[in-house]
């Protein structure tokens, strides 16, 4: 691990809400995405901080993570079923999960003015995704698709093969699922594209579906809008 390394403890405090949270390593699914990707990074979620909510949550003065992920073992902040997909959890409890399975996790910074303005349409954005799932294999296979390939006549494509086969009679249920293009699911990385849509720093034409973890990191080709930038990455020890 090369760069700068900070210990969670001195860095909580100044964690701001939009800040992105990398994650790497741990399981062997991490490993599959990192080698397709070429990076170190699997997984990203982005900080939330309780005061930033409208209005600001009763829970803990302390910053949570905004990310979407397959059920884990640990309290959603406001008690969604199945801590699956879309979730508030707060980030010390999860850092303190992944102490033994030999995760890498670094923060970088967001450098941009957190507006009244963003900070209401990402909580808009929150209210409204925050009890939809996760994706299957399947859907993320798909999604991947369609965000690597980023044009839009294949998702036109995908819909009107989809409408026909379907009127037709030709698909059994799970294949018709599988082609169906969802709205209610949203893998990691889609999730904070979106985020970031919705508050302003990335522009609406983008496909959240063609961010990956690595688009976030260091090494990624991110471009924010207004003079926005993400700062270079810390380490967190914890």
């Amino acid at each position: 691990m090369i760069g700068i390394k900070q210990d969670y403890k001195l860095l909580a405090n100044t964690l701001k809400t939009g800040d992105i949270i990398l994650f790497g390593g741990g399981s062997k699914i991490s490993k599959v995405i990192e080698t397709l990707e070429n990076t170190i990074w699997s997984h990203v979620g982005m900080i939330i901080l309780p005061e930033d909510m409208r209005p600001p949550m009763e829970c803990e003065a302390k910053p949570l993570l905004w990310q979407s992920s397959p059920e884990l073992d640990i309290k959603e902040v406001q008690n969604k079923p199945g801590n699956c997909g879309p979730e508030l959890v707060y980030l010390d409890e999860l850092l303190d999960l992944l102490k033994n399975y030999n995760y890498t996790v670094a923060v970088r910074r967001l450098d941009a003015p957190r507006t009244e303005t963003m900070l209401v349409k990402l909580n808009s954005f929150i209210n409204k995704v925050h009890m939809d799932g996760f994706p299957s294999i399947r859907e993320l296979a798909v999604e991947f698709i369609k965000g690597t390939i980023k044009e839009k006549i294949i998702h036109a494509i995908i819909k009107i093969v989809h409408f026909l086969k379907k009127l037709a009679g030709l698909f059994k249920k799970e294949q018709a699922e599988f082609l169906a293009c969802k709205v209610d699911t949203y893998f990691c990385s889609e999730l904070i594209a979106q985020s970031y849509i919705e508050m302003g720093l990335l522009p609406r034409y983008e496909v959240a579906g063609s961010y990956s973890p690595k688009t976030f990191s260091a090494k990624g080709d991110i471009n924010l809008m207004n003079n926005a930038k993400l700062e270079d990455e810390i380490f967190i020890v914890f």
